[in-house]
């Protein structure tokens, strides 16, 4: 694995999980097996139904619309990071190109949810699109494109209590 992959590895998994707690209001302990990885977030899939989560689709059954990530099939290629010699470069290279392939990758699907009006945050350096209060129909819908990787659960983050500092 590159040094370059190894980086936005570390920074993608606090920044989606600070994400998933601030997007809760309010942060609340979840069950063990329901903690957010990272690689349940990029898990594949062949046709739509298996790209949705159980999770998902039980709370749209039981609760008429729910919360929910979409993480898009595709990665930014950073093997041009390889080749920049200074640090800082190589960081302005990975956000750039991290910032313009979401931007292509996630643009049909951010027009379906707008023509759709439906609230959504998207998310670049995870290539993911946290979907605000969806239907069936539209869990379906954003299953059904081939664009889509999976569907997850926004389920909240369970953060350790802090610990007494001694000094």
């Amino acid at each position: 694995m590159s040094t370059i992959r190894r980086w936005t590895a570390l920074l993608v998994i606090p920044l989606v999980c600070l994400s998933l707690a601030t997007s809760a209001g309010a942060i609340t302990a979840a069950p063990d097996d329901q903690a957010l990885s990272a690689t349940s977030l990029r898990a594949p899939s062949a046709d739509g139904g298996a790209k949705v989560d159980g999770v998902v689709r039980r709370q749209v059954e039981a609760e008429g619309a729910t919360d929910f990530w979409v993480v898009l099939r595709s990665e930014a290629d950073l093997s041009g990071a390889d080749d920049l010699a200074a640090k800082a470069a190589k960081s302005r290279f990975v956000r750039r190109t991290e910032i313009q392939h979401a931007e292509k990758s996630q643009a049909a699907l951010r027009a379906l949810l707008t023509l759709e009006d439906v609230k959504y945050e998207a998310f670049w350096i995870s290539n993911a699109i946290l979907v605000r209060h969806g239907d069936r129909t539209l869990v379906d819908k954003i299953a059904a494109r081939p664009e889509v990787a999976s569907i997850k659960a926004d389920t909240p983050v369970k953060l350790p209590e802090p610990v007494k500092g001694t000094a």
